[in-house]
């Protein structure tokens, strides 16, 4: 009984053991059939995802290249790179027929020409492993030389063999010779800054055509024998306002309003930027800039146009006779002085652009910066300098106690000027909030001129040295009074077509009745809910009117995005200015025949260029 008792039990317990090595084995083999099906099935859907190219694209002037393991399409014709999920027929065939329309009838066999002749180029002139490397090194090269305005020779010239001997003192030889993979020749950099140009432009444009709201200012150069048209742009991308150049381009007609707006025109049609989201558009009343008014008030009647705050030619005209006889006297012996040693003590607080550069014009030149204080600093240096040549007009000039009365007063007075020109300069400024500056300006004139009727000259120092140190009790103060009030004259209108006390909404919402203002009920009842939050008010005072605007965008669309529109004109043309002055030292005496616009965009746009996609787009360089 125990023999068979036991015999029966290891029985059982084998069989036992044996069912839960058969369920053990089962369950480990369901987990790796269903592990292995999973693997399976991702692998399916991931080889679904990647598109393959086929022969049968050729037929559409497409080949494809590997870039980082991705097979991507490439254009014959272009040499442009598209994305993998490119890699369909009807997506190909649709760049085929709207960016190379000559090409679209062709044959396959000119397709296949055509690629046996690239792939000749390729092995004509093998790349070195870090031609990725040195193509970079070349376009952030270029890319410096342009925003420093330099010639494209000083790459070859300077640039290159300085690298060369600092990298072989401090790294050896061998290091060294790694750099001459970079390519920077005279041509190959202005290439390069035409490729960067190009990208540059071409990002702008794209952000145009998606953004609610852009404002322009407009200005030509007639200096040397090109006219040009500068063209600036502000626009609402993202959650910021931003500057940029849209466009530097020589004028083909006469120097008229229609013929830049013709230019402006064919610019905007060409890029296929919407007129309609024009708000703003800002020039000066000089000749011939002045007519575009009536002409872009046709296209898009709503745009805002504000007249340059500070316009120097405009207050220039704005002098009396006998305060511009002195202008004109001082241009005179400028001039004159310009070939010797001293014209460059006149020029060292301009900055190196103006030291041996007029500027576009000869007033505009001699009203933008220091000169004229500087001038009347120097008066002692200038009378040596007019007695040792003999210059008898300039000696009595320089001797007059009237005229140097009204020089002194006139460079006090523009010396104000360019302070609250400097004032209205920077980012995140708008009509809105320079009327507030221009307002209290227009309080001080009358403050001068109340002053100057009581014979005190403690507001212009200048002037006020000048009298105290030559002993003179009183200066006629007729001149100077008159110019005062024509100053008053002048400010009153600089915004004809905005009323900016209607207005104040948009500066503070917490200080204005929301119903009394003449906007849709929806931005009413937006605005009366934003006045009466007070976490938004203790945010408005720490952030610009753009970021605070910006900030509440989503929870009131409607009233942010006007108050917005309202933010993006311009107050001025300081940017026009300063892209003129960059012009014109371009196109100086040893670059008088440069074809600028690539150039120029360069030194000044503000799109920072994407230098990895210039890379990848880049045709390989031929020998």
């Amino acid at each position: 009984m125990t023999t068979q008792h036991v015999k029966t039990s290891d029985l059982l317990s084998d069989s036992i053991s044996y069912t839960m090595e058969n369920c053990l084995y089962r369950s480990c083999s369901s987990d790796s059939e269903s592990t292995t099906t999973a693997s399976v099935m991702n692998e399916k859907q991931s080889k679904k995802r990647v598109r393959r190219y086929a022969d049968a694209f050729l037929e559409y002037g497409f080949t494809s290249v590997f870039h980082k393991n991705e097979e991507k399409p490439k254009c014959l014709i272009c040499l442009k790179v598209l994305s993998s999920k490119s890699m369909k027929p009807d997506k190909l065939k649709q760049h085929l027929e709207t960016v190379h329309k000559e090409y679209s009838g062709k044959q396959r066999s000119f397709f296949q020409c055509r690629k046996r002749q690239l792939s000749r180029q390729h092995v004509q002139c093998k790349r070195p492993l870090s031609s990725e490397q040195a193509e970079r090194a070349s376009f952030e090269v270029s890319y410096r030389i342009a925003r420093a305005r330099k010639p494209p020779s000083i790459a070859e010239t300077l640039i290159f063999p300085a690298a060369l001997n600092m990298v072989k003192i401090m790294c050896g030889e061998t290091e060294a010779n790694k750099l001459k993979a970079v390519l920077l020749s005279e041509n190959t950099v202005k290439l390069r800054i035409e490729a960067i140009a190009v990208h540059q432009e071409a990002m702008l444009v794209e952000r145009l055509k998606c953004t609610l709201a852009y404002a322009l200012q407009i200005a030509v150069s007639t200096e040397g024998q090109d006219t040009y048209v500068l063209a600036f742009v502000r626009y609402i991308w993202e959650d910021a306002i931003l500057e940029d150049i849209l466009y530097c381009l020589p004028l083909p007609e006469r120097e008229t309003a229609e013929g830049i707006f013709n230019v402006l025109q064919s610019y905007l049609v060409d890029k296929n930027i919407p007129w309609d989201r024009l708000v703003g558009f800002c020039t000066d009343r000089a000749s011939p800039v002045a007519g575009l008014r009536t002409l872009v008030k046709r296209v898009v009647p709503s745009a805002v146009w504000s007249h340059s705050m500070i316009h120097w030619e405009q207050l220039a005209a704005k002098l009396s006779m006998e305060l511009g006889e002195v202008l004109q006297q001082v241009t005179s012996i400028v001039t004159y002085i310009k070939p010797y040693p001293l014209f460059a003590k006149l020029c060292d607080a301009m900055g190196p652009d103006y030291d041996r550069l007029l500027c576009h014009t000869e007033v505009h030149w001699m009203l933008r910066g220091k000169i004229l204080e500087r001038f009347f600093e120097l008066r002692d240096q200038l009378l040596a300098f007019a007695v040792d040549f003999a210059k008898t007009e300039f000696i009595d000039f320089m001797c007059d106690d009237q005229k140097m009365c009204h020089l002194a007063y006139i460079a006090d007075i523009l010396g104000k000027l360019r302070e609250l020109n400097a004032s209205v300069q920077g980012k995140n400024t708008s009509i809105i909030q320079l009327s507030n500056r221009i307002t209290a300006f227009m309080e001080k004139i009358a403050f001068w001129k109340k002053n100057m009727l009581n014979l005190n000259y403690s507001s212009f120092p200048q002037l006020s040295k000048f009298l105290s140190d030559n002993e003179i009790d009183k200066c006629s103060t007729r001149v100077m009074i008159e110019h005062l009030c024509c100053l008053q004259k002048h400010f009153t209108s600089f915004f004809p077509d905005l009323d900016v006390t209607q207005l104040i909404w948009v500066q503070n919402p917490f200080l204005c009745q929301p119903e009394d203002l003449d906007l849709p009920v929806a931005e009413i009842e937006q605005l009366i809910d934003i006045s009466c939050d007070y976490l938004l008010q203790g945010r408005h005072s720490q952030v610009s009117l753009s970021e605070f605007w910006f900030s509440v965008r989503n929870e009131y669309p409607e009233i942010s995005m006007h108050a917005l529109k309202l933010l993006v004109p311009f107050a001025s043309t300081y940017l026009c200015d300063k892209g003129l002055s960059a012009l014109v030292y371009l196109k100086s005496l040893n670059r008088s025949t440069l074809e600028v616009t690539s150039e120029i965009r360069c030194a000044i746009s503000t799109t920072p260029p994407d230098f990895e996609k210039l890379c990848c787009n880049l045709q390989t360089h031929v020998s």
